[in-house]
């Protein structure tokens, strides 16, 4: 009735809700396009990634930082969208590359790493419970399997280091 969970899973640098929160696993982020994109754009490409498209996150600023310390600076910015999962579909359609989670190429065979670029450390995924039930067995229960289940999954969050 309060709109309130007992668990729940959330992905950011930090966490500072009035919740108990368990750091479980910090993921890595690429840039990733299509084959099919790479195909049609990587060889007549400018050596600042002239002739390439970005398919960008969020706000209106005309120029991010983001892209001014990327690899490819000089590429479009065709799109800023906030929605994980639209970018994601962009890129795998072929629309453009962008920076994404390193477990997106695990889920979505249509990605692939950028060449030549690296994968960064990110964000984390958080485990957080309300601060009442710290000490409710069947909630403990959840999350130490959540937390269980989530660090096994370790090696697709990191994603390949080559």
């Amino acid at each position: 009735t309060r709109a309130e969970s007992d668990v729940s899973i959330r992905v950011g640098y930090s966490v500072e809700d009035d919740v108990i929160g368990r750091r479980v696993v910090t993921y890595s982020k690429g840039i990733y396009a299509s084959q099919d994109y790479l195909d049609a754009h990587w060889d007549s490409r400018g050596e600042q990634g002239e002739g390439l498209c970005w398919i960008g996150w969020g706000g209106a600023e005309a120029v991010p930082a983001w892209l001014k310390n990327s690899p490819f600076p000089k590429a479009d910015l065709r799109h800023g969208i906030r929605e994980g999962m639209l970018v994601s579909d962009l890129v795998g359609e072929g629309l453009g590359m962008s920076y994404l989670p390193c477990f997106a190429e695990h889920y979505d065979k249509r990605m692939v790493r950028v060449p030549g670029t690296e994968v960064a450390p990110d964000r984390s995924v958080w485990l957080l419970l309300h601060p009442d039930l710290r000490k409710t067995t069947r909630v403990r229960m959840l999350v130490d399997f959540l937390s269980d289940e989530l660090k096994a999954m370790k090696p697709v969050f990191l994603g390949p280091l080559a």
